[in-house]
């Protein structure tokens, strides 16, 4: 939740914000974040910087499902550029299904997902 916080209330500085597998959904026993319970209840239309949004396509969270990007997309309506971009493949997970060792936390193509996010950030950097 620090990133799009930041990204609301920082004006200057910034030039770009990555959202990584956005909580968008409160499920039983979701952590929440006063007085925030997902992203979707930010004032994400503050957000005036290039935005990429990241999911993997299989990841199992109930809280971060993938096909919740468009609304998380649709939200940031003063970014000037936002991109959404599904992942695939990876290793067997290893832990649940909300735990950095599955689809979650992009077990297994994690540095193809950082690479992904550091040329968005290159790219769309003053």
């Amino acid at each position: 939740f620090a990133a799009p916080i930041g990204a609301i209330n920082i004006q200057d500085g910034i030039d770009g914000l990555v959202l990584f597998s956005s909580v968008t959904r409160c499920v039983e026993g979701c952590p929440e974040y006063p007085p925030y319970k997902n992203i979707l209840d930010m004032d994400l239309k503050k957000i005036t910087v290039p935005t990429l949004i990241v999911y993997h396509e299989n990841d199992g969270c109930k809280e971060t499902p993938p096909s919740d990007a468009p609304k998380i997309q649709k939200a940031l309506v003063n970014s000037p550029k936002v991109e959404v971009k599904y992942f695939k493949g990876g290793k067997k997970p290893k832990s649940k299904p909300c735990g950095p060792l599955s689809a979650h936390g992009y077990y297994g193509i994690d540095k193809q997902v950082i690479t992904e996010a550091a040329s968005f950030i290159k790219s769309n950097s003053n």
